[in-house]
C-alpha cells in the first residue's frame, strides 16, 4: 500500500513539475539520462536502453499520467458544469472517447515495445482515412468517431510525446464532444490551451502567435465575438497571467507584512521557487533581494542564481545584481570596508550587467588598488600607490556625467564622493605617519618606461634632445626623424615626456608599434594605429578625434586611414603632428604577417606628402641594420642618438629623484655609483633602488641618520645583477649576435684578437658597447655591463 501510495505522489509530483516546474524536470530527467529531455519520448529512450530501471519508472509514470489524468479532470469537470448548469453531462459519449484515448496510449506503448516506431504514422494515416470517411459518407456513428478520433489522437501523440499538451488536448476534445457549446466553455478551454501551451514552447512570441490562431480559430466555427474573446483569452493563459494575479498580491503581502530583519527568512516563500514559468515582473522582488542580502548573503546568492537558472525571472535577477551591487558600494564608510568590496561581490561573475557594466570594474580595482596598500610596509609606497588610486577614482567620477541612466549616474557620483573622502583622510593618516617613520622612501622606478601622470619629475635631463627635435621638426619640409639608441636608454620615456617639452604647435601622437604587430590583417593593423592615436590625442592635448568609419576601414584600409587624416588636419588646423613609431622594427612582423608593404606605402605617402606630419620612429637599430626595403621607404632620415645621460643630470637622478628626498649618499657614494653605470639611467636607477631596500633592511631604526658609502654601492653589486638578470639577458642574448659574444668572450680572456675581432669591436664601440682607451686597447662602456657577461661566461662554462 505504500508503495502504491507513493507512486501516485511521484506522479502528482511530475505532473506538477511538467506544469509549473520546468527546470526542475529537466535536471531530474538528466539524472535519469544525460539526453533526455522533457519533449523526448520515453518509449524510445527505453528501446536504446532497456535495463535502466529509472527510465522505465518514468515511462511508465508519462503513460499513467497521459492515461488516467484525463479521466479525473472529465469527472471533475463533469460534476462542475451538471452543478452549475443543471443540465446533464454527456457521460456516455465522454467515457468513449477516454476508453479510445486510453486504448492509442496502450497500442503506442506496445508499438514503441515490440515495433518499430515509424508504424505509428501507418497507423495514424490509416485512422486518419476512417475519420475522413466518416464526414464525407456518414457511414459511421458519431459514437464511432469519438472512438476512431481519440485512438487516432492518443496513438499519433505518441510521437510528440508532450504530456501537457496531451493531457488538455484529450480534456477539450472530450468536452467538447460531451456539452454543448457556450462562451463559459470557450473561455475555459482557452485558458487550458494556453496554459499548454506556456508550459511546452518557452518562445513566447510563438506562443503568441497560436493563441491569436486559436482565436481566429473559434471565429471560423462560432461567433466572430466568441473568436476575439477566446484569443485573448488564450494569449492571456500563454502569459500566465492567471497564475500571475495571485503570485502579485502575494509577494505585496510578502514585503509590506513582513517585520524588518526578517525578509531573508521568507526567501523560500518567493513565487518563483513553486512557478518557474513566470513571464511578467513581480513586484518588489528586487527590493526584498537588496533588504534581504545584508541579512543572509548566501540565501540570496543562492536565489539570484536560482532565478537566472532556473526561472524566467532573469530581468528580475539582473535587476536584483545591479541593486546589490551599488547598495552594497554606497555602504561603505571605512577604508575596511573598500577593500571587503572585492571579496564580498567576488560571486559576481563578468559579464556584468549593462547597466553596471562600465562603472563596477572601476570600483572593482578602486578595492584592488586599496587592497595592495594594505599589506605594503612602506608608508611612503602606500602614500604613492594611494594618490594614484584617488586619481583614479577622481577620474571615474568625471566619467559619470556620460553614463545614459540618470538613476545609475546619480549613485555612482555619490560612491565615488564618498569614496573619495575615505581616501582623502586615509591620505592625511599616512602622511601624518611618515614624520615618525624611520624609512627610506622607495621611489626610484627600474624597469618600466616613465609615465608623466605617475613618474611626474622623476624624468631628468635631456634638454638637448628635445631641443634638436623641436628644431628639425620645424624643417621645412621637416625630415623624417630616427631616435636610436640601446635598450633601456629612455626611448620610450622620451616619447612620453615629449608633449611636455616641444611648443604647443606640435602634437606628440605615441603609437606602440608593439601592439600593431599583434594583428594578422591590413585592417586589423590600421584598426590599432587609429585607436592608439585618438588615445594619445587625448592624453597629450586633450583632443578628442572622432574614429573612422569601422566598416570602411576594414573594407579600404590606408585610403580610409588617409581621408582620416586630412580630417584630423581639419581639426586641429594650424598644428603639425608627430607621428612617434616606438618600436618601429616591428614593423618588419607586420609586413611579414600581412605580405604586404602597403604600412611602408602609407610611411612613404605621409612622409612625402603630408607637410603637417612629421615621422619619428624609435628603436635600438639603424636603417643599415634593417631590411634592405627600408632605405626605399625612409627617405631624408636624419639620425638623433639617445645616449648617457650627462654627469649632473645622473647626479640629480641618484641625490634628488623626487622633490624632499633625504640627502643620503656621502660623494664618493654618488662618484661610484657614476663608475658602475656610466650614467645609464636604468642602470643607476636599478643600483639607487637596490641601495634603499638594502639601508632599510639594515639599519631600519636609524635609517635617517645613514648615509650610503662607497663600499655599500660595492656590495650591493651583486644583488643589482640579480634584480636586473631579465635586462642582462636580454642585453647578451638579443642585443649581440653569436659571433658578437664570441668576439667580447675573446676580449675579456684577452685572447689574441683577430681580424674580425676588430671589426666587431669597431661596430660595438659604434653601439655604445666598447670604447677604446687611451692606450688604444678596447674596454667596456659601462662596468656593470662588463660584470654581468663576465659572470655569464662563468655560468656558461
Amino acid at each position: 500500500m505504500f508503495s502504491l501510495w507513493n507512486y501516485i505522489l511521484e506522479c502528482v509530483r511530475l505532473l506538477y513539475w511538467i506544469y509549473f516546474k520546468p527546470y526542475t524536470l529537466k535536471r531530474w530527467l538528466q539524472n535519469i539520462h544525460p539526453d533526455l529531455k522533457p519533449d523526448d519520448n520515453p518509449y524510445l529512450k527505453l528501446k536504446q536502453f532497456p535495463h535502466n530501471k529509472s527510465l522505465r519508472r518514468y515511462a511508465d509514470q508519462v503513460f499513467f499520467l497521459t492515461a488516467i489524468t484525463p479521466q479525473l479532470a472529465i469527472l471533475l469537470l463533469g460534476l462542475i458544469y451538471t452543478a452549475i448548469t443543471q443540465e446533464s453531462f454527456a457521460w456516455y459519449t465522454s467515457e468513449i472517447f477516454l476508453t479510445g484515448w486510453i486504448i492509442g496510449q496502450i497500442i503506442s506503448r506496445l508499438i514503441y515495445r515490440f515495433f518499430d516506431e515509424k508504424l505509428y504514422f501507418l497507423i495514424s494515416l490509416g485512422m486518419l482515412t476512417l475519420v475522413v470517411i466518416q464526414f464525407l459518407n456518414s457511414v459511421v456513428s458519431d459514437i464511432a468517431l469519438a472512438v476512431a478520433l481519440s485512438i487516432l489522437l492518443s496513438t499519433a501523440w505518441g510521437v510528440i510525446s508532450s504530456v501537457a499538451l496531451g493531457i488538455t488536448l484529450s480534456i477539450i476534445l472530450c468536452v467538447l464532444l460531451s456539452v454543448d457549446w457556450s462562451i463559459a466553455w470557450i473561455i475555459g478551454w482557452s485558458i487550458a490551451w494556453g496554459t499548454a501551451l506556456s508550459v511546452v514552447w518557452e518562445n513566447v512570441f510563438w506562443n503568441i502567435f497560436l493563441g491569436v490562431l486559436w482565436g481566429i480559430g473559434w471565429s471560423l466555427v462560432s461567433h466572430t465575438g466568441y473568436g476575439v474573446i477566446s484569443g485573448v483569452v488564450c494569449i492571456l493563459a500563454v502569459l500566465r497571467v492567471y497564475f500571475w494575479l495571485p503570485e502579485f498580491f502575494w509577494m505585496c503581502f510578502l514585503f509590506l507584512f513582513t517585520p524588518k530583519g526578517r525578509l531573508a527568512s521568507k526567501m523560500r516563500y518567493l513565487p518563483p521557487y513553486f512557478d518557474q514559468l513566470i513571464h511578467l515582473p513581480l513586484p518588489f522582488m528586487s527590493s526584498i533581494l537588496v533588504e534581504a542580502y545584508h541579512e543572509k548573503p548566501n540565501a540570496v546568492r543562492q536565489t539570484i542564481n536560482y532565478l537566472t537558472n532556473s526561472t524566467n525571472q532573469q530581468s528580475a535577477a539582473t535587476k536584483s545584481i545591479v541593486n546589490i551591487v551599488l547598495d552594497t558600494l554606497e555602504r561603505c564608510h571605512t577604508l575596511g570596508d573598500i577593500i571587503d568590496i572585492t571579496e564580498e561581490l567576488a560571486w559576481i561573475s563578468s559579464p556584468y550587467p549593462a547597466e553596471i557594466r562600465t562603472i563596477f570594474p572601476q570600483f572593482l580595482d578602486i578595492s584592488h588598488s586599496v587592497h595592495s596598500i594594505s599589506i605594503l610596509t612602506s608608508v611612503y609606497r602606500q602614500i604613492e600607490i594611494l594618490k594614484q588610486t584617488i586619481k583614479s577614482l577622481s577620474q571615474i567620477q568625471k566619467s559619470n556625467a556620460l553614463i545614459k541612466n540618470p538613476y545609475i549616474a546619480n549613485v555612482s557620483s555619490n560612491i565615488a564622493e564618498q569614496w573619495l573622502s575615505i581616501l582623502e583622510t586615509a591620505r592625511g593618516n599616512l602622511q601624518a605617519q611618515t614624520r615618525y617613520a624611520q624609512e627610506i622612501p622607495q621611489v626610484y622606478i627600474a624597469g618600466v618606461s616613465l609615465d608623466p601622470e605617475t613618474a611626474q619629475n622623476r624624468f631628468k635631463g635631456r634638454h638637448d634632445l628635445f631641443r634638436e627635435i623641436e628644431n628639425i621638426a620645424s624643417m621645412s619640409p621637416p625630415p623624417t626623424l630616427l631616435l636610436y639608441g640601446n635598450r633601456r636608454t629612455g626611448k620610450t620615456s622620451t616619447l612620453k615626456y615629449l608633449p611636455q617639452k616641444v611648443g604647443r604647435d606640435f602634437i606628440s601622437l605615441r603609437v606602440d608599434v608593439q601592439g600593431i604587430a599583434d594583428a594578422i590583417t591590413l585592417g586589423g593593423v590600421v584598426e590599432s594605429l587609429v585607436e592608439q592615436i585618438i588615445d594619445s590625442a587625448k592624453t597629450s592635448r586633450n583632443l578628442n578625434l572622432s574614429p573612422p568609419d569601422r566598416e570602411e576601414l576594414q573594407a579600404d584600409p590606408f585610403p580610409t586611414l588617409r581621408d582620416w587624416l586630412t580630417t584630423i588636419e581639419q581639426t586641429a588646423p594650424g598644428k603639425r603632428f608627430l607621428l612617434c613609431l616606438d618600436e618601429f622594427e616591428r614593423l618588419e612582423e607586420v609586413v611579414a604577417t600581412t605580405n604586404s608593404l602597403a604600412p611602408l606605402n602609407f610611411l612613404r605617402h605621409v612622409i612625402q606628402d603630408r607637410a603637417s606630419w612629421i615621422l619619428l620612429f624609435t628603436g635600438s637599430h639603424t636603417l643599415d641594420e634593417m631590411e634592405n626595403y627600408w632605405s626605399d621607404y625612409l627617405i631624408s632620415t636624419r639620425y638623433v642618438r639617445l645616449t648617457y645621460l650627462e654627469k649632473p643630470e645622473a647626479e640629480e637622478l641618484i641625490t634628488h629623484p623626487v622633490p624632499d628626498f633625504p640627502n643620503i649618499y656621502l660623494p664618493e657614494a654618488v662618484e661610484k655609483i657614476i663608475y658602475w653605470t656610466r650614467c645609464q639611467p636604468f642602470l643607476v636607477q636599478l643600483l639607487c633602488s637596490e641601495l634603499v631596500d638594502y639601508l632599510n633592511r639594515k639599519h631600519r631604526r636609524n635609517v635617517l641618520n645613514i648615509k650610503v658609502t662607497a663600499k655599500d654601492v660595492e656590495s650591493i653589486i651583486p644583488q643589482a645583477l640579480v634584480a636586473g638578470s631579465l635586462y642582462f639577458n636580454e642585453f647578451w642574448y638579443e642585443s649581440l649576435n653569436s659571433r658578437q659574444r664570441e668576439s667580447i668572450k675573446n676580449l675579456i680572456q684577452e685572447a689574441k684578437p683577430t681580424s674580425e675581432d676588430r671589426k666587431i669591436w669597431r661596430k660595438l664601440v659604434q653601439k655604445e658597447i666598447l670604447e677604446y682607451n687611451q692606450e688604444g686597447g678596447v674596454g667596456f662602456q659601462v662596468p656593470l655591463i662588463k660584470r654581468s657577461i663576465i659572470q655569464k661566461i662563468k655560468e656558461d662554462f
